[in-house]
């Protein structure tokens, strides 16, 4: 639809502007969005974290603090959100937190995610994604349980089932 490539837009004009270093002007772009198209902003937030897997790994950090301080202005206005548009938020305070650094907050997020929705294949494969990129013992064994969980609900042999059993035997 023409709201989606919009988004897409955006995010890609917010990656751009962070990616040279232009973090002003990236924060400008997301205000003005703020101001006029406040509908919009949580589809370019939604987004914004898989683009930022786009750019050079030394300006991931400073897409996920845009993320995480849109993100955040936006949870100011919590009460006023639709449901969806709740869990949407939920999802890009999770990215934020995790281009951050902050394993132990995206992992909360994420949990809180799941237990409303305890079988989203999406949400799980996230979750043992960010353990497995904390690295840490606990994280590696928190990661291997999340697998384990994706493993069950894919049809054993399929390409989703076999990747699950990979990151399983790299946990």
């Amino acid at each position: 639809t023409n709201d989606q490539r919009m988004a897409t837009l955006l995010q890609l004009r917010i990656i751009s502007l962070a990616g040279q270093g232009r973090l002003e002007d990236a924060r400008g772009a997301l205000s003005r969005l703020e101001d006029e198209h406040p509908e919009r902003l949580l589809d370019v937030l939604a987004g914004l974290g898989a683009a930022a897997e786009q750019v050079a790994f030394e300006h991931r950090r400073t897409v996920g603090q845009l993320q995480w301080e849109l993100a955040e202005s936006l949870n100011q206005r919590r009460d006023s959100l639709p449901p969806e548009h709740k869990l949407k938020l939920d999802e890009s305070l999770a990215q934020s937190h995790a281009a951050l650094g902050r394993y132990s907050q995206a992992a909360a997020v994420y949990q809180k995610l799941l237990w409303q929705r305890p079988n989203d294949r999406r949400l799980i494969e996230d979750l043992a994604r960010l353990y497995e990129t904390c690295g840490s013992p606990s994280c590696l064994r928190s990661a291997l349980k999340q697998w384990q969980t994706l493993e069950r609900l894919q049809r054993k042999g399929s390409p989703q089932w076999l990747e699950s059993r990979y990151h399983m035997a790299w946990c």
